[in-house]
């Protein structure tokens, strides 16, 4: 395999593993924190899919980082990354965005002790709040899995220029 195919790869296998990591850590270590973001909207904010999904994407991550069937576990991540971006994108066009919780917590929220348990709470002082920083930062998810999208396809493609070469 070509260096740059194989560093590619592993910054590829780092992102899912990174990503997957913080998310779980976050369940596993404050089960009892509940935030307002995309994560829990779309995967509830109790039960197993959390947990699932985290594995999941630690999973691809290392199926990632050791090669096996690469071109498979490349068009993986490649419809993984298709599919968070397409979410990013649906929840960055409504009037009011939650944030993505992509990986670890967004600064706009605080925690707050209350009966023992930790929450998160939004820093919003007054109403109606204001999405801008909610927005800047989907817009920076959003262009960062744009660029993990094409680092897929530059993946695949020297994929198949090798593929190609051999025969």
């Amino acid at each position: 395999m070509r260096p740059w195919l194989l560093l590619l790869r592993l910054v590829l296998a780092a992102v899912f593993l990174w990503a997957g990591g913080t998310k779980l850590y976050s369940l596993v270590v404050h089960p009892h924190i509940i935030s307002p973001t995309m994560f829990d909207y779309y995967l509830g904010s109790t039960g197993p899919w959390r947990y699932l999904a985290c594995i999941a994407e630690i999973m691809l991550g290392l199926w990632l980082f050791i090669g096996w069937f690469r071109r498979l576990a490349v068009w993986t991540a490649f419809l993984t990354l298709l599919i968070f971006t397409g979410l990013i994108a649906w929840e960055l066009q409504k009037a009011d965005p939650l944030p993505c919780g992509c990986g670890a917590t967004p600064a706009i929220f605080k925690k707050a002790v209350e009966g023992g348990k930790e929450w998160l709470i939004p820093e919003w002082p007054t109403r109606p709040r204001d999405v801008r920083p909610i927005r800047i930062a989907l817009g920076w998810s959003l262009a960062r899995n744009v660029a993990l999208l094409l680092v897929a396809g530059m993946i695949l493609d020297g994929l198949r220029r090798r593929r190609e070469s051999r025969v």
